[in-house]
């Protein structure tokens, strides 16, 4: 299996990147929060890529569904959601997962 990582360290325009980044529909693509555009996302799932993103602490989402979960699962909710305001969201539906904080020490 052939492993292609491409890191971006966001700076003013770098969005203007992802299309050009975006381009393996084979691939997961993980972005940080300040690649958030929903529309893109639509366009994105729209067309067949798999994606993962963390949300901005201020994002509006509203809960279609809500997954069972183990009581010993590090998953805190697993959600069908829409995201967005009536005047600046999805269009699709996406997965919104939380999970615990687990921090690493280097040994």
């Amino acid at each position: 299996m052939d492993d292609l990582q491409h890191r971006s360290f966001e700076k003013e325009h770098d969005r203007s990147q992802l299309e050009v980044m975006v381009d393996d529909k084979e691939c997961m693509y993980v972005f940080d929060r300040g690649y958030l555009d929903y529309e893109r996302f639509d366009r994105m799932t729209d067309e067949g890529y798999f994606f993962l993103s963390r949300m901005r602490k201020n994002a509006v989402i509203r809960e279609l569904e809500a997954f069972k979960l183990p009581e010993d699962s590090d998953v805190i909710s697993d959600q069908i959601v829409l995201i967005g305001t009536t005047q600046n969201r999805a269009e699709n539906i996406f997965r919104l997962s939380l999970t615990k904080s687990h921090r690493f020490k280097r040994e």
